[in-house]
């Protein structure tokens, strides 16, 4: 028998069988069990791929797709090191908007681990490389990174051009189209955060509208764990409720660590309004083990910073204090200026709770003078109430006692 000079050499086989592979990846990208189910095969290929030179370019536009779908799974902050390697090679992409994605999926991941500089740098970077093209869908996505930053850097920089800009360019792109939603969720997040719930549930119910005529259910679920948020701050508990069974049958059936984290954090404040203290402490602690898996810092700092808040209320300060240690020491790794003011203000209800007025008059006069210089005027504003209320608290205890300050 013969062998077939145009047969395919052993270099050829593997060049095709990784191709295949990579081709039946895409293929299943709108399944995300699928993907969930062969993360570490997956992986292991685009390390490999992402490393080759014939199959750099095919593996990048995988990893592009590939990333939203793997957002919140258990195992998604190590695809961190695969997008590095992209960038690293990114000047063998052709095209701009490819190396524009994959800067915006790094700072999606320094957002998700609380670096906000790094994810505005990395937003900057992917704006200049599409910013001259027609690219309005990957434009969109620079702002909508840009404006995800915000809770973290104290609102000081962002103007409502920047809003007036995206909501233009998204006018530019189809009624139904999944960056237009993105943006109208992204601004509802944000108004959210500025305790401006009008102007966030106005965005929330654009959106969600526009999730609901995609069919896309990953965008309905983003939108109720947001809808939950506001409903709960203004006191419509029926309405939270409704919403927690809505993410709580999700996440029993397809739901991510993520999700999941976010459905316990909002469930524990529920329970804790309802009084049921040890659910609450309960839901937090599992939330932040969850968000500590996906290595989401905030908002393990949150959990933190919640748990400290009700131990101190049930006289457990040994607790309360070394989990705001703990939120202290990630607020002030991530530069949160206004977090660290919530500390400060949290720290000043704990000196209270042990009777210790004097200490926290101390700490609520330090609170207040660095809530001055926060520039926003409406977290500043958030901030002198919640020092006000905790300054009147301070002068009852003291009334209480028969002293005066």
């Amino acid at each position: 028998m013969v062998a077939n000079p145009f047969g395919p050499t052993p270099d050829d086989r593997i060049y095709f069988e990784r191709l295949r592979q990579i081709r039946e990846v895409r293929d299943k990208v709108p399944d995300p069990s699928w993907i969930h189910n062969r993360e570490p095969e997956i992986h292991a290929l685009l390390l490999e791929c992402i490393h080759r030179a014939p199959f750099f370019y095919p593996a990048v536009q995988l990893l592009d797709e590939l990333l939203p779908v793997l957002k919140g799974h258990a195992n998604y902050p190590r695809w961190q090191y695969v997008v590095l390697e992209a960038i690293v090679n990114s000047g063998e992409l052709s095209t701009e908007r490819l190396k524009a994605e994959i800067f915006l999926h790094f700072g999606e991941f320094m957002l998700n681990e609380g670096d906000h500089l790094a994810a505005r740098r990395a937003a900057d970077i992917a704006q200049s490389r599409v910013v001259e093209t027609g690219d309005i869908d990957t434009q969109l996505r620079c702002y909508i990174l840009f404006l995800q930053t915000q809770p973290q850097r104290d609102y000081t920089d962002l103007k409502q051009e920047t809003i007036y800009k995206a909501l233009q360019l998204a006018k530019k792109l189809p009624a139904e189209h999944p960056t237009r939603a993105a943006l109208y969720q992204a601004l509802a997040a944000f108004y959210a955060y500025r305790h401006n719930l009008r102007a966030s549930n106005s965005y929330l119910r654009s959106a969600l509208r526009l999730w609901k005529r995609m069919g896309n259910l990953r965008g309905k679920i983003d939108c109720a764990v947001i809808r939950a948020h506001n409903a709960r701050t203004e006191q419509r508990y029926h309405q939270v409720n409704r919403v927690l069974k809505i993410l709580e049958n999700h996440v029993c059936s397809n739901g991510t660590l993520l999700l999941h984290g976010y459905l316990l954090y909002t469930r524990a404040a529920g329970a804790l309004e309802q009084s049921h203290v040890e659910q609450a402490i309960r839901d937090w602690s599992d939330a932040r083990e969850k968000f500590q898996k996906v290595l989401t810092l905030p908002m393990v700092a949150n959990c933190d910073h919640s748990l400290a808040l009700t131990y101190g209320a049930h006289n457990e300060v040994r607790k309360a204090k070394r989990h705001l240690a703990k939120a202290r020491r990630i607020w002030r790794r991530l530069g949160a200026g206004f977090r660290l003011i919530d500390i400060q203000i949290a720290q000043t209800y704990l000196e209270r709770m042990s009777g210790n007025l004097l200490g926290a008059m101390l700490l609520l006069s330090q609170a207040s003078a660095a809530a001055e210089k926060i520039d926003n005027k409406d977290i500043r504003h958030i901030l002198e109430d919640s020092i006000a209320d905790e300054a009147r608290k301070i002068g009852d205890a003291w009334d209480a006692q028969g002293f005066s300050p």
